[in-house]
């Protein structure tokens, strides 16, 4: 009689097992990982341009840009974005820097190799900030899509 009692005990607990992991596979296909991967990028972008300004790349861009050299400051900007990001996003960052009576002065565009724009089923995940650089104001505007 112990061995029975075992061997339900064994039964039930399998059965329950059997019902969780079906519970659980059923689950996991109903649910969106396509918008974590959205969620995800969006972190991602705020993310990047943090580093870029704690690393002090976004700063000698402008500084390179001001005084004349757009090809360095474009250079320093997509390897930045290519070390922050996978190589399967495409991503575009443009800085728009004034003088101190908000003039615009020059416009820096980095965009990764082959980055067309976003196709119209494309999830873009899109970071604006500002910052101050010296005597000079700059608004970047990071765009990253898959």
């Amino acid at each position: 009689m112990k061995g029975f009692v075992f061997s339900l005990d064994a039964v039930v607990s399998l059965l329950l097992i059997a019902s969780f992991s079906v519970f659980a596979i059923a689950f996991m296909q109903s649910f969106p990982f396509s918008q974590i991967s959205g969620v995800e990028t969006a972190l991602q972008t705020s993310t990047a341009l943090q580093a870029m300004r704690a690393k002090g790349d976004l700063d000698r861009a402008v500084s390179y840009a001001v005084n004349g050299n757009t090809l360095q400051a474009q250079t320093l900007l997509r390897n930045a974005l290519s070390t922050l990001f996978k190589s399967k996003h495409k991503k575009q960052l443009t800085i728009k820097v004034y003088d101190s009576s908000m003039n615009p002065i020059v416009t820096i565009q980095a965009r990764s190799p082959s980055s067309a724009r976003p196709l119209k089923d494309s999830t873009v995940s899109s970071n604006v900030q500002t910052f101050v650089s010296g005597d000079y104001y700059a608004i970047v505007y990071l765009q990253v899509w898959e």
